[in-house]
């Protein structure tokens, strides 16, 4: 086992959000108090907002949030905050000038990145173009978004740029696809000379068993002994995905190089707004802002996406690499998905409203009519939070009076308590300006994993 402690390299960011490690957390990365800290109706326009990237700006902050509208349409809009955590976000989605006719004409775009290269803010989106691929554009000010070729043919998503030049090349990560929940999920290194033509394509990690065996996707921090990238996993289970978030460190001169890479994950869902939403059992990691010289790190995530009646709301959750052993709090904002009901008036160990979803965690069975909810009891603990979820079967009347049977999740939440996934915000800490972290020499395949305390 061996220690490497990794000095941040970059700018002072000494407002960035920043809570302490809570007493008693040992967890790698803790999740802020105040998750989720934006909430799904911030724009009167939106269903939901979450995946977002947020980065320093003229003493303040700024980003660019996927905004989906209540006609489930993908947009990107800027936003800009005081502290990082209130945000006021713009309710037109951002238009890109320039792209020409072909480039220019609008799909959809979602799940942006932000990276500072010298004085310009490149944005980085899944753009839609015959098929999901990487739009690339910048601003100067976050009012004005010019925009540049996609990076690369369909099917391509979650590409990220370094934040410096490599070799004197502009290079990315980005995840190859397909056009649908992709079965594969390997990270690639592409480079260029002008952001246009993009070659010499390097693999750099495929997933692996467990949590991280469907898909992976990065945030570049430059560090003394390498490039520490924050990605998400995908758990492909029997009941649907758990996404969770991992660590890999990439080589400086060669980032398609592995030097190390986490075993265990540093963040999972946990929190009831992490695993209740439209698309339930959800963090992902979409922005890092870092202090270099204290060595904190604020990452942003993406929680469970939260589709219900007017009284529930999503936010967006925010994850902060702070000070100590490497450690954060997080909690995520909510990614796409469709199915979810309320039933009013259920009853089960107390007041509660039950809420249907297609994912969940399957536990014992039970029969749901709507408006009444006969499932065993108590679901719900004496402060009201969810003890567990139960598969059950949602029997209702159609408009002709038949039996529809429906296979669905319940997970019981106290009347009038808001569930609020969206974007979340965690910590992760280091001391002075470094994190200390311990990895295995032992190689699985070509990758070593970090053992991190």
């Amino acid at each position: 086992m061996v220690e490497c402690r990794l000095t941040v390299k970059g700018c002072a960011v000494p407002n960035m959000p920043w809570q302490e490690r809570p007493t008693g957390c040992s967890e790698v990365v803790w999740r802020y108090s105040g998750n989720p800290i934006i909430p799904r109706d911030l724009l009167p326009t939106s269903n939901s907002i979450f995946n977002s990237a947020v980065v320093p700006f003229e003493g303040k902050f700024a980003g660019v949030f996927r905004c989906d509208n209540k006609a489930r349409r993908m947009l990107i809009h800027s936003g800009r905050s005081e502290d990082g955590v209130n945000w006021v976000i713009d309710p037109e989605p951002i238009r890109f000038v320039g792209g020409g006719e072909e480039i220019g004409r609008f799909e959809y775009a979602y799940d942006p990145r932000v990276c500072r290269i010298e004085d310009r803010y490149y944005v980085i989106w899944c753009n839609g173009y015959h098929g999901p691929t990487i739009g690339l554009g910048y601003t100067h000010d976050f009012q004005t978004f010019h925009q540049l070729e996609n990076a690369f043919l369909p099917y391509n998503r979650n590409g990220v740029l370094f934040p410096r030049k490599i070799n004197d090349r502009y290079a990315m990560l980005s995840r190859p696809s397909d056009t649908g929940h992709t079965p594969f999920g390997d990270m690639f290194y592409s480079e260029s000379p002008d952001l246009e033509f993009w070659g010499r394509h390097r693999h750099v990690m495929s997933p692996l068993d467990g949590w991280q065996s469907t898909k992976v996707g990065p945030v570049p921090i430059e560090t003394s002994e390498g490039w520490l990238v924050i990605y998400h996993g995908v758990l492909t289970s029997c009941n649907g995905f758990v996404y969770h978030a991992g660590v890999v460190l990439l080589d400086l001169d060669e980032p398609w190089k592995v030097i190390a890479r986490t075993d265990p994950y540093i963040l999972n869902p946990r929190t009831q707004y992490e695993c209740v939403g439209d698309v339930p059992n959800v963090v992902f990691p979409c922005a890092a802002l870092c202090d270099a010289p204290s060595g904190r790190l604020a990452i942003y995530y993406g929680p469970a996406q939260l589709s219900g009646n007017s009284a529930d709301c999503q936010r967006d959750a925010e994850a902060v690499v702070g000070e100590g052993s490497v450690g954060g709090d997080a909690a995520a904002g909510g990614a796409g998905g469709d199915f979810q009901q309320v039933a009013p008036g259920a009853t089960a160990g107390g007041a509660a409203h039950a809420c249907f979803s297609t994912g969940g965690i399957a536990g014992r069975r039970g029969e749901v009519v709507v408006g009444r909810i006969p499932v065993g009891a108590p679901l719900v603990d004496e402060i009201g939070h969810v003890v567990e979820a139960v598969r059950v079967r949602w029997i209702a009347a159609d408009a002709i009076g038949a039996l529809d049977v429906v296979s669905a999740v319940v997970g019981i939440h106290p009347v009038g308590q808001v569930v609020t996934p969206g974007i979340a915000l965690a910590f992760l800490a280091a001391t002075a300006g470094f994190f200390a972290l311990r990895f295995s020499r032992e190689p699985i395949g070509s990758r070593r994993l970090f053992a991190l305390p």
